[in-house]
């Protein structure tokens, strides 16, 4: 299982990614360096039932299409969540 999103800086062409019902035991993180490498080319993320608690690092994927955050442990999506995807244009 995927505990951490990171060793993505080689791969700015990457345009979805698939990361969903990781069992694991912590909350899953990311690797802001992977997440800026991928910002101009991901397009689709599935973090669906992954264990996210802090979705504040996803503000560098403001070209994303398609973003599925569904059963996470994000406490308050309003505060968390909303501003974020104001950010991203293409949702």
């Amino acid at each position: 299982m995927i505990e951490r999103l990171e060793g993505l800086t080689n791969c700015r062409q990457l345009e979805e990614l698939y990361l969903s019902h990781q069992e694991i035991q912590n909350d899953f993180t990311f690797d802001e360096y992977s997440l800026a490498a991928i910002a101009g080319s991901l397009r689709y993320l599935d973090l669906c039932d992954s264990r996210v608690r802090e979705s504040q690092p996803l503000y560098y994927l403001e070209r994303l299409e398609v973003l599925i955050l569904k059963r996470n442990r994000i406490e308050d999506f309003e505060t968390h969540v909303c501003p974020m995807l104001q950010t991203m244009t293409s949702l």
